[in-house]
């Protein structure tokens, strides 16, 4: 009997042919369309870590790792990684990855989505990055498989750069005479952060009692290394005629209090360069050379 409604005839027997085909082809895709949903799953991408490689206190290179499993029996590539960094709900950064990544039929394949940032690109200056112990992070994005997109997410906290501590030790009184004086301090600079700390220069200042000793700068010797503490020796020529007579007295004692100010600069990797203040005061001990 034809599904056309009507007699059949040499005329409509094409259209019933039509139907009939049109009829069978929409019950093959059904039927296609639900073998595909019972046997084609979607790839999953599940956040597994952050590392943080070569960090300084302006930047570093963060490096989000996913676990991206294909449960289905071929492998399949994706392609076209876009990503976007929020940093305490803030946009940050917004990147794609130029590679694509080879799915493996069944497997589990490791995503690294690294990213280059500049802390100064949030923080307003170096005194703001380390007075801030860490911050939140969210990142989202997602990859193409064929048609689809496969979304993935991770957050977590982002500990930022420390400030490293200063302590002036203690000062050695170097050829002492009526005209002047030689003095090495030396200046502790401890390191708590997990990278080798380097910076341009020191800028300082120096008082001794109520005399303004010095204002100069100081090279450093080399960085200051990861979680660890360096001796900065900073020699200075002291004038009497210039700061006063009475600092040939405080010279004689034992000890004598101090006023210690200035700031450590770093290179900002070609932008202008950043500076991170310290203030220091208090007693030292004074040795004297024999």
């Amino acid at each position: 009997m034809c599904l056309y409604r009507g007699p059949c005839s040499n005329t409509t027997r094409p259209r019933c042919l039509m139907v009939v085909l049109a009829l069978s082809l929409l019950t093959i895709l059904l039927a296609a369309c639900a073998t595909m949903d019972q046997f084609i799953q979607t790839p999953k991408a599940t956040f597994d870590s952050l590392e943080l490689t070569k960090a300084t206190l302006l930047d570093c290179t963060l490096t989000f790792n996913f676990n991206v499993n294909n449960p289905n029996p071929i492998g399949l590539q994706a392609s076209r990684v876009t990503y976007d960094l929020k940093l305490n709900s803030v946009n940050f950064v917004r990147g794609q990855l130029d590679q694509g990544l080879s799915l493996p039929a069944r497997g589990t394949v490791r995503m690294r989505i690294p990213m280059q940032i500049n802390y100064l690109d949030f923080y307003k200056s170096v005194s703001q990055i380390v007075s801030t112990r860490c911050a939140a992070y969210e990142l989202r994005g997602g990859f193409s498989v064929g048609p689809l997109t496969i979304p993935f997410r991770a957050t977590g906290t982002l500990d930022l750069p420390q400030a490293p501590n200063f302590s002036l030790e203690s000062i050695a009184v170097n050829q002492l005479s009526w005209s002047g004086a030689r003095l090495i301090c030396r200046l502790r600079l401890t390191n708590p952060n997990g990278f080798d700390l380097l910076f341009k220069h020191l800028a300082y200042s120096l008082k001794l009692g109520d005399a303004s000793v010095v204002q100069t700068t100081a090279e450093p010797g080399g960085p200051i290394p990861k979680n660890s503490a360096t001796m900065l020796d900073l020699a200075l020529n002291v004038s009497f005629t210039q700061i006063g007579r009475s600092a040939y007295q405080l010279l004689l004692r034992s000890k004598v209090d101090y006023h210690l100010d200035g700031r450590l600069v770093f290179d900002n990797g070609g932008r202008q360069d950043q500076s991170l203040p310290f203030d220091l005061s208090g007693r030292v001990p004074l040795s004297k050379a024999r």
